[in-house]
């Protein structure tokens, strides 16, 4: 995995394409080009390009895009972030904690795994750009460093995590089986006592490094701890994995019985170790 150190300029189109400016609407054309004077009053050099306006601040890019009539849909970008990250789910979680920020910005996935900043607002004329001009470079800068700074956060627990599992175990539904495997009760659905055999987890796992590996599980009954015979020591049973990164989900062995009604109504538990270590719990009733 990569931290995220430095901001690439990168042009995130959030429209399909600029619009040639013999198709702009003669309001998106006057207040594309009220704005660009107002940025060459303000110092940023800006150039036109159809329907949108360029202009760097400290090297980052930032576009400003008009389409429409009245009222102008404004779309006011900056540079993000590339395809060159190496987690997707930490960004995910980054994007998600960013965009619950009280702020006009807001952080934008693309299918290219690009990663796009923007405010976006309708408008009259162009004072309102003005006015809120330099407020929304500076949510859009915010923006664009609490999803660096969370990135970086997440980043850091997850290598923490993996010198503890190579893997994440994300969710866990539990099914009612034969000892063949054949479903009683589908998975996540209702277990009944009367018809209870195997308790069989379906594991929803992030992989981090592929390769075999050894989940030892605990079963817990309304009476404890269910263990037997060949039961590994403090444990109920033992899974051998073999994780790939293109592979979701994955089944553990299944724990009971082949005769119906092997487990009592209550509130069971399973627990999931990796090298002594607790990595998941799931806690679900058989009725």
């Amino acid at each position: 995995m990569k931290k995220l150190t430095t901001l690439l300029t990168v042009m995130l189109i959030i429209s399909a394409a600029a619009i040639a400016q013999d198709d702009m609407s003669y309001e998106a054309r006057q207040y594309r080009d009220e704005v660009k004077k107002f940025l060459q009053e303000e110092g940023f050099a800006p150039t036109v390009d159809g329907n949108q306006v360029d202009f760097k601040k400290e090297g980052n890019s930032f576009w400003a895009i008009f389409e429409g009539s009245t009222p102008v849909m404004v779309t006011f970008r900056t540079s993000g972030y590339n395809n060159e990250y190496d987690n997707d789910i930490a960004m995910l979680k980054a994007l998600a904690d960013a965009n619950l920020k009280k702020t006009s910005a807001k952080a934008f996935l693309f299918d290219d795994r690009s990663v796009g900043f923007a405010v976006q607002f309708y408008s009259s004329d162009a004072e309102q750009f003005k006015h809120s001009f330099y407020k929304n470079m500076s949510d859009l800068e915010k923006t664009k460093e609490n999803v660096k700074t969370k990135y970086n956060e997440i980043y850091d627990s997850m290598e923490d995590d993996k010198e503890i599992a190579p893997f994440s175990i994300s969710s866990v539904f539990v099914g009612n089986v034969t000892k063949s495997g054949d479903i009683i009760s589908d998975y996540g659905k209702s277990i009944y006592a009367n018809s209870s055999q195997y308790l069989k987890p379906k594991l929803f796992i992030d992989t981090f490094t592929e390769g075999d590996y050894d989940l030892y599980v605990k079963v817990f009954a309304p009476d404890g701890l269910s263990a037997g015979s060949t039961s590994p020591a403090g444990y109920s049973f033992k899974s051998t994995l073999s994780l790939k990164k293109d592979t979701s989900y994955y089944f553990t062995s299944g724990w009971g019985s082949s005769e119906s009604g092997n487990w009592q109504a209550g509130e069971y538990r399973f627990e999931f170790y990796y090298k002594d270590k607790l990595i998941f719990t799931k806690k679900f009733n058989v009725l």
